[in-house]
């Protein structure tokens, strides 16, 4: 039973490789084309004989046919052994692939797991050998946060530029201006795209975003053109993604000065199941803080949000489009925000005793 199940285990790997791999699509049209036109072109009879040397002994021997139709042999054989080097060429490559898949995990709150969420990965990756990046932080001091986020930037910019990391998986928990700053440093990421993990809080696991669109999810932002910035040219972007943020939470100074911002359903965690919807959200989201930043000096952003909207928005930062931005830190047991990440002409510094 146990080879069996192996052997169904390598089946439906191979499956899933051919799925996205040419050559082993190609490969296997040639196989499934080769071996029934082999199986018909030879007909191979085993024959048991029976003779009487010392007792009874049972040889077995083998004829070919005559009317096997010998085109049909030769083109079968040729088809066959066709498909078997492309699938084995396929399997090479997808293995060799698998060397410049990289994964990123960034544990940054005490009571997350050391063990980075590998088996909510997609298949490929779990079947094949990923370098792997470990991102720890060990503090929930912001002055100590901030040292360490810069030597995680630093990091991260000397992996991710280069162009044998053709592909970059990441999940990861931490405070918001940390994940937000850490999804910064994947801005200039040699690979198009990255697949995100994210975290479901009430199952405690971690999954996959999915590629198809849920069109059913738009943002909803309240009162965009009602609030004014303060007499300092500040305002407030309020993102209540996963809770609703009481008034008297936010800075005096800020109160009365806030954009807040939505998606179009129930205020609850984990909305956004799809990579497709989530850059979406992310992208109408930044053009909303390129508008503000053209009437304003600077943006206070409030993010009550999934972890891969936090690190998606992080990575779509632009220095000149967004200007300067502070994303705000939430203390649950005193119920405001004491200290933000600031980031401004590409200096990030922390702010205290907002």
């Amino acid at each position: 039973m146990r080879i069996i199940s192996n052997l169904f285990i390598l089946f439906s790997k191979y499956l899933e490789v051919k799925r996205i791999n040419p050559w082993l699509k190609v490969g296997h049209w040639f196989l499934v084309s080769g071996i029934p036109l082999l199986g018909t072109g030879i007909m191979v009879r085993l024959i048991l004989n029976t003779t009487s040397i010392d007792g009874n002994v049972i040889a077995l021997g083998v004829e070919i046919t005559e009317n096997g139709g010998y085109v049909a042999t030769i083109i079968g054989a040729i088809l066959t052994i066709l498909g078997v080097l492309l699938c084995l060429k396929g399997l090479v490559n997808t293995h060799n692939d698998s060397k410049k898949k990289t994964f990123y995990y960034l544990k940054g709150l005490s009571n997350q797991s050391e063990n980075p969420p590998f088996n909510a990965l997609p298949k490929l990756a779990k079947w094949y050998p990923l370098n792997k990046v470990k991102l720890s932080l060990n503090t929930e001091e912001p002055v100590g946060m901030i040292e360490k986020l810069v030597f995680h930037l630093e990091m991260i910019s000397d992996k991710v530029e280069q162009i044998e990391s053709d592909e970059i998986y990441f999940a990861g928990l931490a405070r918001v201006p940390y994940l937000f700053f850490v999804g910064y440093g994947f801005k200039n990421a040699h690979s198009s795209s990255i697949t995100l993990l994210d975290h479901n809080h009430k199952m405690g696991k971690w999954f996959t975003l999915k590629d198809t669109d849920e069109i059913d999810i738009d943002l909803d932002i309240k009162n965009e053109n009602e609030i004014k910035p303060t007499a300092n040219g500040n305002i407030g972007v309020a993102i209540e993604f996963t809770c609703k943020i009481p008034e008297n939470e936010f800075p005096e100074t800020l109160r009365g000065h806030i954009v807040r911002v939505c998606l179009n359903k129930i205020v609850s965690h984990n909305q956004i199941t799809s990579q497709i919807t989530l850059e979406r959200i992310v992208d109408d989201t930044v053009q909303l803080l390129i508008r503000l930043n053209k009437k304003v000096d600077a943006i206070h952003l409030f993010i009550s949000a999934q972890s891969t909207l936090v690190f998606s928005l992080g990575r779509r930062y632009q220095d000149g489009m967004m200007g300067t931005i502070l994303i705000y830190n939430y203390n649950a047991e005193k119920k405001k925000y004491p200290w933000a990440f600031k980031i401004e002409n590409k200096e990030i510094k922390l702010i205290e005793e907002i």
